[in-house]
């Protein structure tokens, strides 16, 4: 019995058909798992998503930060008339406490339910150990848990002079970037702590995806595209 073959689409390599086989089937696996019920923003600062998006007949947030941080959002919050009660704010400090237990123990945390952990302009601003220690925390929650995180990297060990410069402010501020793993070294960086890159954006891509083109010019850019990568993270294991 002669076996069919799938017909090659005009003009698609081989390749290319591979990768969009490989599309195909992420987008399957996301549809199959269980939806996301809780968020939780990790280092929140003034992050403004759990009030502005309308989505907390959806799912549970939950604000993670060191302590005179959450205290400052929440009379910013109530200054400005923003309710602010679906929100459970969780004050730790990364380096020192077990921010884990400390959001376990909160109210209405359930480490069964399915959850996407938001680490935006966070990891460069933490030294290697913790980083791996957050990684470690998160991924100890199980397969499905996802990840969102922005990251700056290096090429060759060395920042460009875009990101010499920012740095250079990032310190003179007492913040600077403490963590800026080489580019080459991110996925498997990742990997050893049990994700996998599902997504994969770097700064032109994440205009093109997120930023009104109405919007997009007044918007500054704040980085090289090559040096920043906005990253979806699945664990594994």
């Amino acid at each position: 019995q002669q076996q069919q073959q799938q017909p090659q689409k005009q003009g698609q390599s081989s390749q290319q058909q591979v990768s969009a086989t490989k599309d195909k089937g992420a987008e399957k696996e996301d549809r199959d798992e269980p939806l996301v019920t809780q968020v939780v923003v990790l280092g929140a600062g003034f992050d403004s998503r759990a009030y502005r998006l309308g989505l907390q007949d959806q799912a549970s947030f939950f604000e993670v930060d060191a302590p005179h941080m959450v205290e400052l959002k929440r009379k910013a919050l109530k200054k400005a008339g923003v309710l602010h009660d679906h929100v459970t704010y969780v004050p730790v400090v990364f380096e020192r406490d077990n921010w884990l237990d400390e959001l376990k123990g909160s109210k209405g945390f359930d480490a069964q339910q399915r959850t996407l952990f938001l680490m935006e302009g966070l990891v460069n601003y933490l030294d290697q150990d913790t980083v791996a220690a957050t990684l470690d925390a998160i991924a100890s929650l199980g397969p499905g848990t996802l990840v969102s995180m922005t990251i700056r990297h290096s090429l060759l060990g060395q920042a460009s002079p875009t990101v010499q410069a920012a740095n250079l402010r990032l310190k003179l501020i007492g913040e600077p970037h403490r963590f800026v793993p080489r580019t080459h070294m991110v996925a498997q960086f990742l990997m050893q702590h049990k994700f996998k890159i599902v997504e994969k954006l770097d700064l032109d891509e994440m205009f093109q995806k997120y930023v009104p083109a109405n919007l997009a010019s007044q918007v500054e850019k704040k980085a090289e595209g090559g040096d920043y990568w906005l990253l979806k993270l699945r664990v594994t294991e």
